[in-house]
């Protein structure tokens, strides 16, 4: 694979990606309502909705990933919503959780536990199948694998415990945010939540909080995914063999970024954002000629 001679025009150009992978007020990709910083640091389901546009999207198809997460959210809507609200009620959730029914483990979906005291109703509405496409209303789809219902389970577990931030977890993240190891074990302690995705909602909100400079060399490991795309990257400018620990990748790519005065965090999501849409930018590159 020939080597690409990187330069700080390039990594200035890829750090620049990062402006399209989210723009505060708007409603894609990161939220299904514009909403703005401050109202989603306070409300639980707001941040919820923030880790869940991430956890769901893990080996498989963008498309296929914002389906499963749209029906999800519908389910919870319809379990947790109190009559004539919108949005979810953390006291429904709450209740749930005191009385013992956001245990994954009682759910049966991947263990050999045998299912018991779990809230049926919750577990009937992940369990079911909703339209997803309103040009064909009668089209359905289920809320993705039983991984994923474990996790959105767990996930609401985890917000449950969070009362001194409110139950929100993007509160929780920017007020913990020098304790940054406390912050990737709570996330990642999420059923299914791994190390990349652990990252990549902790990056975005220490992004999108104005966070990066309270950040020190070591935190770097918790804030920046490294994927498929990330490594071939880095790999192209000749930063790291095909081999290298992760560890060792991060450590190399905030390196080469202070060199030149590049955010590694917006660096990160720029390569992120290049890796997906690298088709896209493609063709826009064509069409400018």
């Amino acid at each position: 694979m020939k080597k690409i001679k990187v330069n700080q025009k390039m990594m200035k150009s890829i750090e620049g990606l990062s402006k399209h992978y989210w723009d505060p007020g708007s409603t894609a990709p990161v939220f299904h309502e514009p909403k703005e910083l401050e109202e989603i640091k306070d409300s639980w389901w707001h941040s919820l909705l923030f880790l869940l546009d991430r956890t769901f999207y893990r080996g498989r198809s963008d498309k296929l990933s914002g389906r499963f997460e749209n029906v999800t959210i519908k389910a919870l809507k319809k379990t947790l919503c109190q009559p004539d609200e919108d949005t979810p009620s953390i006291d429904k959730v709450l209740r749930l959780y005191n009385q013992g029914q956001l245990d994954y483990t009682k759910y049966g979906y991947t263990t050999k536990k045998k299912a018991r005291g779990h809230s049926e109703e919750l577990k009937k509405a992940l369990d079911a199948e909703y339209p997803y496409d309103p040009a064909k209303p009668k089209k359905k789809s289920k809320t993705g694998r039983e991984t994923d219902r474990e996790m959105v389970i767990d996930s609401l577990r985890l917000v449950s415990e969070l009362t001194e931030y409110g139950h929100s977890l993007i509160r929780y993240t920017v007020e913990n945010v020098r304790n940054l190891p406390q912050v990737y074990d709570t996330i990642t302690s999420i059923r299914y939540v791994g190390p990349k995705t652990g990252s990549l909602f902790i990056r975005d909100a220490a992004v999108f909080y104005k966070l990066e400079d309270q950040l020190t060399d070591d935190d770097h490991q918790y804030v920046q995914p490294v994927d498929t795309w990330v490594r071939q990257m880095c790999k192209r400018f000749g930063w790291i063999e095909e081999n290298t620990k992760t560890e060792k990748v991060v450590e190399k790519m905030t390196q080469e970024c202070k060199k030149v005065d590049v955010s590694p965090l917006k660096f990160n999501q720029g390569l992120w954002y290049l890796g997906s849409h690298a088709l896209d930018l493609l063709l826009e590159g064509f069409s400018l000629h």
